[in-house]
C-alpha cells in the first residue's frame, strides 16, 4: 500500500488503511484536544442501536453557538485553532450520524472528531459508505445481516469534510461475545498528515494480544516508516468498567513502551464515569479518561493540578480526569519531555460540566 506520506511494512499494510488528513493540525508544537465525558448507553440503547439523545444534545452545545454567545463552547476554548474531539465507545446510535455530520460541517474551525457508535446493522454501514463524503475502512463491505461495533472519524479541513467509518476488531470477552450476529472488523484506520499520525481504536482493540492485533499493527507500522519524525497519537474510545484492571495497565504500558522511539501519546475517553471510592489503588484510575505517555523522563507535578490527577505504572505515566460528572475536558496535548516545555503530555486543562 502506497500513499503520498510514505510506505508501511508489507507485513501489516493490508489491515491498516491510511488516509491523508492534510497539514497544520498542531499549534506551537501541540495539539488542542477535547475529551468528552458522555452518558453511558443503556443496554437497550446499544443493543438496539437507538439514538443517544442526551449525548447528541451535549455535542450540539459543544459545537453550535449558544443564543447568548457568538461562539460555541469548543470555539471559545480553542479560538481560531484546529482541534481534536474524542468521544467514548457506543456514544451514539447510527441514526445520530446526520445530526453529528451537520454539526461538524457548520463548525467554523478545522476539526477531527472521533467517536463510537452501534451496535449497527451491516446494511446501515453499507448505505452510509455509499455517500460521497463517507468512506468505509474495510476491504470487504460489512455483511448486511450482521451487526457491528464501530467508530466515526470526521476530518474537517477548510470547506472539505470527510467521515471514515471504522470497525472494532476485537470484542470484550464477556458481554459482546454473547450478542447474536455481532461480528468483528478486520482493518484499522491510520490518519496521517504532514506532522501528525493518528490511530483511532475502540476499547478492547487496545488490550488484544492476538498476533496481528490493532496495537501490534500500530507499533509495526511505525518501525522504519516515513512517520519517524511525526507526532504519533493513539486514541481509545472506551466503555470500560474496570479501569484499575491489570490488563489495562499492561496494555497501555506495552503500547507506549513498544512505540517509545516514536514518542507516542495515548488519549482515552470512557463513557463509564465512576464515583470516588475509598480504596486508593482503585480510585486513582477512576475512569481512565485522560492522556498518557511513556514514563521515561516524567515525574509527579510539584503541586496538585485542577481537574486531573497524575498517575503512573512501571512503563507509563499520565493524567486522569477526576470529575465523574458529564462534561468535557480541554487541554494541550504535547510531545515534549523537557523542563522548559513541560514534562507531561497534557497541560492547561480546563473543564466544562453540563447540568
Amino acid at each position: 500500500m502506497q500513499n503520498k506520506r510514505g510506505k508501511m511494512p508489507d507485513a501489516i499494510h493490508s489491515r491498516l488503511i491510511t488516509k491523508d488528513i492534510g497539514d497544520d493540525w498542531t499549534v506551537n508544537d501541540h495539539l488542542k484536544v477535547c475529551i468528552l465525558k458522555l452518558g453511558c448507553p443503556s443496554e437497550d440503547e446499544w443493543k438496539n442501536d437507538l439514538s443517544r439523545t442526551g449525548n447528541l444534545a451535549i455535542v450540539t452545545s459543544l459545537l453550535q453557538p449558544l443564543e447568548e454567545l457568538p461562539q460555541s463552547i469548543l470555539a471559545q476554548e480553542f479560538p481560531n485553532s484546529p482541534s481534536l474531539v474524542l468521544a467514548p465507545e457506543l456514544a451514539f446510535g447510527s441514526s445520530d450520524f446526520e445530526s453529528l455530520d451537520a454539526l461538524i460541517k457548520q463548525y467554523d474551525q478545522n476539526l477531527i472528531f472521533v467517536c463510537g457508535f452501534g451496535l449497527t446493522n451491516g446494511s446501515n454501514l453499507v448505505n452510509l459508505a455509499n455517500r460521497i463524503d463517507v468512506e468505509g475502512i474495510w476491504h470487504t463491505p460489512p455483511n448486511i445481516n450482521k451487526k457491528y461495533n464501530g467508530g466515526w472519524a470526521w476530518v474537517k479541513d477548510g470547506n472539505t469534510t470527510r467521515c471514515y467509518v471504522f470497525l472494532k476488531n476485537y470484542f470484550e470477552q464477556t458481554s459482546e461475545i454473547t450478542v447474536p450476529n455481532l461480528v468483528e472488523g478486520e482493518c484499522s484506520l491510520r490518519l496521517e498528515g504532514s506532522n501528525l499520525v493518528i490511530f483511532p481504536l475502540i476499547c478492547a482493540d487496545l488490550i488484544s494480544t492476538v498476533s496481528n492485533s490493532p496495537s501490534k499493527r500500530i507499533v509495526e507500522s511505525l518501525v522504519g516508516s516515513s512517520s519517524s519524525n511525526k507526532k504519533v497519537l493513539v486514541t481509545g474510545s472506551l466503555l470500560n468498567e474496570k479501569s484499575e484492571s491489570g490488563h489495562w495497565k499492561a496494555a497501555i504500558g506495552d503500547l507506549l513502551g513498544l512505540s517509545k522511539t516514536s514518542n507516542a501519546r495515548l488519549l482515552l475517553s470512557n463513557c463509564v464515569n465512576p464515583s470516588p471510592v475509598q480504596d486508593e489503588n482503585t480510585d486513582k484510575w477512576r475512569c481512565l479518561s485522560g492522556a498518557y505517555q511513556h514514563r521515561e523522563g516524567c515525574k509527579p507535578p510539584s503541586n496538585p493540578l485542577p481537574n486531573i490527577r497524575y498517575v503512573d505504572d512501571t512503563k507509563f505515566s499520565g493524567f486522569v480526569l477526576r470529575n465523574p460528572e458529564i462534561g468535557a475536558a480541554f487541554g494541550k496535548l504535547q510531545w515534549t519531555n523537557n523542563s522548559s516545555q513541560g514534562l507531561h503530555a497534557f497541560s492547561e486543562c480546563s473543564q466544562h460540566i453540563w447540568q
